[in-house]
């Protein structure tokens, strides 16, 4: 038993020691840039392009606390103008 358990260790630890010791591959030369896709409306903005995107947006709003009658805690609610369509 012991002896099939060592030669398992010492087949891993080749196979491993041989993994390590492999050349590693030549760098291939940077591909040309890609022309930028044009872009899915479908996904969120890129980190550039976010806040230009919030701006024409027609989902405006904000959250405004609505004081209760009986004095208890504020009810906070979102709220958006007149007009805008979701």
């Amino acid at each position: 038993m012991r002896a099939i358990l060592a030669g398992a260790v010492f087949m891993l630890a080749a196979g491993a020691a041989s993994a390590q010791m492999a050349p590693a591959p030549s760098p291939s030369p940077a591909p040309a840039a890609a022309p930028a896709a044009p872009r899915d409306p479908g996904l969120p903005a890129h980190e550039e392009s976010a806040r230009a995107v919030l701006e024409k947006s027609p989902r405006h709003g904000e959250y405004v606390d609505v004081k209760v009658p009986s004095g208890g805690a504020p009810v906070r609610t979102w709220v958006r103008p007149a007009g805008t369509t979701w």
